[in-house]
């Protein structure tokens, strides 16, 4: 009988406002959930996405990677032209160096032996006029060793100079190649 006790004024009110505070934080309990329940579904969301960015990533990094790689080995390509053009260069300049050395030295040779060959031409005009003029003394000398030696001597120096100027050809014809 104790048990069913009515409850006196002040008892029901403390129960009304228990029941009240207790559905007040039920709702707030379940608001609470509601939001975690948000909370997680984007954070689920926010992961996955976080998973793509980085699978991207590492696509990404594999093909950057693999261009650095070429960019190095195109500048390395680049390297060994600009070496071998500036190489080309230094050497073109020395063959022209040589060529006109060679152009100048083949010049004085030139001169030198045109004046050679100017001075035997007198010589042989001078000695022409000399046996004409013995042949009208009536004086006829025949020196064949004399003009054998001669013959002989011109014809080395005709083959020493044909020997310089094929020498200055065989010279001249790899700088031409190289030009």
């Amino acid at each position: 009988v104790k048990s069913l006790k009515t409850p006196k004024r002040g008892e029901l009110e403390s129960l009304s406002r228990k029941q009240k505070s207790l559905s007040s934080l039920e709702k707030l309990l379940h608001e609470t959930n509601m939001r975690c329940n948000l909370t997680m579904t984007k954070n689920s969301k926010l992961k996955g996405e976080i998973v793509t960015l980085m699978k991207e990533r590492l696509i990404f990094l594999k093909f950057y990677d693999a261009l650095m790689n070429r960019l190095d080995a195109g500048k390395k390509v680049m390297a060994d032209l600009i070496d071998e053009v500036s190489l080309t260069c230094d050497s073109k300049e020395d063959y022209l160096n040589k060529m006109e050395t060679l152009a100048q030295r083949g010049d004085y040779h030139l001169s030198f032996k045109v004046g050679e060959m100017e001075d035997l031409h007198l010589q042989g005009i001078y000695k022409s006029r000399v046996h004409k003029g013995v042949e009208l003394k009536g004086q006829k000398r025949v020196m064949k060793s004399v003009i054998e030696k001669e013959e002989i001597r011109r014809k080395q120096l005709k083959r020493t100079i044909e020997a310089t100027l094929d020498e200055y050809r065989q010279l001249q014809s790899p700088i031409n190649v190289h030009v």
